[in-house]
Protein backbone atom coordinates (compact mmCIF):
# COMPACT_ATOMS: atom_id res chain seq x y z
CA UNK A 1 0.00 0.00 0.00
CA UNK A 2 1.54 3.17 -1.08
CA UNK A 3 -0.49 6.17 0.96
CA UNK A 4 -4.04 5.58 0.69
CA UNK A 5 -3.35 3.23 -2.61
CA UNK A 6 -3.40 -0.50 -2.59
CA UNK A 7 -1.56 -2.05 -4.82
CA UNK A 8 -1.67 -5.90 -6.17
CA UNK A 9 0.87 -8.12 -5.61
CA UNK A 10 2.22 -10.78 -7.22
CA UNK A 11 4.74 -13.52 -8.54
CA UNK A 12 6.34 -13.86 -11.62
CA UNK A 13 9.12 -15.78 -13.67
CA UNK A 14 13.01 -14.98 -12.85
CA UNK A 15 14.88 -13.74 -15.10
CA UNK A 16 15.46 -17.31 -16.79
CA UNK A 17 11.72 -18.24 -16.48
CA UNK A 18 12.85 -21.35 -14.21
CA UNK A 19 9.47 -22.54 -12.37
CA UNK A 20 12.30 -22.94 -9.41
CA UNK A 21 12.67 -19.01 -8.84
CA UNK A 22 10.05 -16.06 -8.97
CA UNK A 23 10.65 -12.55 -8.13
CA UNK A 24 7.65 -10.25 -6.70
CA UNK A 25 5.76 -7.51 -8.99
CA UNK A 26 3.59 -4.79 -7.62
CA UNK A 27 1.29 -3.24 -9.87
CA UNK A 28 1.21 0.41 -10.05
CA UNK A 29 -1.13 2.33 -12.51
CA UNK A 30 -1.64 -0.33 -14.96
CA UNK A 31 2.50 -1.16 -15.50
CA UNK A 32 4.02 -3.59 -13.66
CA UNK A 33 7.00 -3.28 -11.57
CA UNK A 34 9.47 -6.44 -10.85
CA UNK A 35 10.97 -5.78 -7.08
CA UNK A 36 14.72 -5.94 -7.03
CA UNK A 37 14.96 -8.83 -3.53
CA UNK A 38 17.86 -6.61 -2.24
CA UNK A 39 15.60 -3.97 -1.86
CA UNK A 40 12.91 -5.76 0.65
CA UNK A 41 15.61 -5.60 3.40
CA UNK A 42 14.77 -7.95 5.81
CA UNK A 43 11.47 -9.29 7.41
CA UNK A 44 9.37 -12.44 6.59
CA UNK A 45 8.57 -11.28 2.96
CA UNK A 46 12.46 -10.98 2.21
CA UNK A 47 13.14 -13.71 4.35
CA UNK A 48 10.44 -16.32 2.07
CA UNK A 49 11.62 -15.27 -1.21
CA UNK A 50 15.28 -15.71 -0.17
CA UNK A 51 14.47 -19.50 0.97
CA UNK A 52 12.47 -20.17 -2.14
CA UNK A 53 14.81 -18.49 -4.63
CA UNK A 54 18.27 -19.36 -2.99
CA UNK A 55 18.16 -21.97 -0.30
CA UNK A 56 15.95 -24.59 -1.93
CA UNK A 57 17.77 -24.22 -5.33
CA UNK A 58 21.43 -24.86 -3.80
CA UNK A 59 19.34 -27.82 -1.78
CA UNK A 60 18.22 -29.13 -4.87
CA UNK A 61 21.52 -28.80 -6.65
CA UNK A 62 23.03 -30.49 -3.90
CA UNK A 63 20.96 -33.36 -3.79
CA UNK A 64 21.06 -33.88 -7.54
CA UNK A 65 24.63 -34.17 -7.32
CA UNK A 66 24.56 -36.69 -4.54
CA UNK A 67 22.27 -38.55 -6.35
CA UNK A 68 24.04 -38.69 -9.74
CA UNK A 69 27.08 -39.05 -7.93
CA UNK A 70 26.25 -42.42 -6.10
CA UNK A 71 24.22 -43.49 -8.69
CA UNK A 72 27.26 -43.40 -11.51
CA UNK A 73 29.65 -45.25 -8.42
CA UNK A 74 27.33 -47.86 -8.13
CA UNK A 75 26.80 -48.45 -11.58
CA UNK A 76 30.23 -48.57 -11.45
CA UNK A 77 30.28 -51.08 -9.09
CA UNK A 78 28.18 -53.58 -10.17
CA UNK A 79 29.99 -53.23 -14.00
CA UNK A 80 32.72 -54.81 -12.32
CA UNK A 81 30.96 -58.46 -11.27
CA UNK A 82 29.06 -60.88 -13.25
CA UNK A 83 25.71 -62.15 -13.22
CA UNK A 84 24.42 -65.90 -12.61
CA UNK A 85 25.09 -66.66 -16.29
CA UNK A 86 28.59 -64.88 -16.66
CA UNK A 87 27.57 -61.69 -17.53
CA UNK A 88 28.90 -58.45 -16.98
CA UNK A 89 26.56 -56.70 -14.35
CA UNK A 90 23.68 -54.07 -15.60
CA UNK A 91 23.48 -50.59 -14.23
CA UNK A 92 21.42 -51.23 -10.97
CA UNK A 93 19.91 -47.48 -11.40
CA UNK A 94 19.02 -45.67 -14.43
CA UNK A 95 20.57 -42.26 -14.67
CA UNK A 96 18.59 -39.69 -15.74
CA UNK A 97 19.06 -36.46 -17.96
CA UNK A 98 19.86 -33.83 -16.40
CA UNK A 99 17.51 -30.58 -15.61
CA UNK A 100 16.40 -28.28 -18.86
CA UNK A 101 18.20 -25.31 -19.30
CA UNK A 102 16.16 -21.95 -19.49
CA UNK A 103 17.23 -19.16 -21.83
CA UNK A 104 17.21 -15.82 -20.09
CA UNK A 105 14.10 -13.43 -20.99
CA UNK A 106 16.97 -11.03 -22.47
CA UNK A 107 17.66 -13.97 -25.21
CA UNK A 108 17.15 -12.41 -29.03
CA UNK A 109 19.33 -14.94 -30.59
CA UNK A 110 18.51 -18.36 -32.03
CA UNK A 111 21.35 -20.30 -30.49
CA UNK A 112 20.23 -23.94 -28.56
CA UNK A 113 22.24 -25.59 -26.48
CA UNK A 114 22.34 -29.25 -25.34
CA UNK A 115 24.06 -30.26 -22.41
CA UNK A 116 24.90 -33.73 -20.36
CA UNK A 117 26.97 -34.75 -17.58
CA UNK A 118 29.75 -37.71 -18.12
CA UNK A 119 29.77 -40.75 -16.06
CA UNK A 120 33.35 -41.14 -16.95
CA UNK A 121 35.29 -41.56 -13.13
CA UNK A 122 38.35 -39.45 -14.36
CA UNK A 123 36.02 -36.28 -15.29
CA UNK A 124 32.17 -37.29 -14.35
CA UNK A 125 29.79 -36.69 -11.96
CA UNK A 126 31.67 -36.79 -8.95
CA UNK A 127 34.00 -33.74 -10.61
CA UNK A 128 30.54 -31.54 -10.87
CA UNK A 129 30.02 -28.76 -8.83
CA UNK A 130 26.33 -28.31 -7.36
CA UNK A 131 25.41 -24.76 -8.74
CA UNK A 132 23.57 -23.24 -11.65
CA UNK A 133 25.26 -22.27 -14.71
CA UNK A 134 25.34 -19.66 -17.42
CA UNK A 135 26.37 -19.98 -20.96
CA UNK A 136 27.10 -16.64 -22.95
CA UNK A 137 27.72 -16.77 -25.99
CA UNK A 138 30.24 -14.19 -27.57
CA UNK A 139 31.47 -12.96 -30.88
CA UNK A 140 33.00 -15.31 -33.40
CA UNK A 141 31.46 -18.21 -31.90
CA UNK A 142 33.49 -18.56 -28.56
CA UNK A 143 31.13 -19.47 -25.36
CA UNK A 144 31.43 -18.63 -21.46
CA UNK A 145 30.32 -20.86 -18.74
CA UNK A 146 29.63 -19.37 -15.87
CA UNK A 147 29.13 -20.94 -12.42
CA UNK A 148 26.86 -18.69 -10.56
CA UNK A 149 27.59 -19.98 -7.13
CA UNK A 150 31.27 -18.89 -7.35
CA UNK A 151 31.44 -16.50 -10.59
CA UNK A 152 34.51 -18.83 -11.92
CA UNK A 153 34.20 -18.92 -15.85
CA UNK A 154 35.61 -21.62 -18.31
CA UNK A 155 35.84 -19.88 -21.79
CA UNK A 156 35.61 -22.42 -24.82
CA UNK A 157 37.07 -20.99 -27.76
CA UNK A 158 35.29 -21.39 -31.08
CA UNK A 159 32.17 -22.71 -32.48
CA UNK A 160 31.55 -26.70 -32.46
CA UNK A 161 30.65 -29.36 -30.22
CA UNK A 162 33.33 -29.60 -27.14
CA UNK A 163 33.45 -31.90 -23.82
Amino acid sequence: MLGQTASALQLTDGDFSDPATQKLQIQRGGVSVTLDEATLGGGSVSGLRRYHNTDLVDASNLLGRMALAIGTKVNEQQALGLDLNGAIGAPLFNLGSIPAGYGASTNTGTASVTTNVSTLPISGATALVASNYEVRFNAGGAIDVVRLSDGQLTSIPGPGPTT
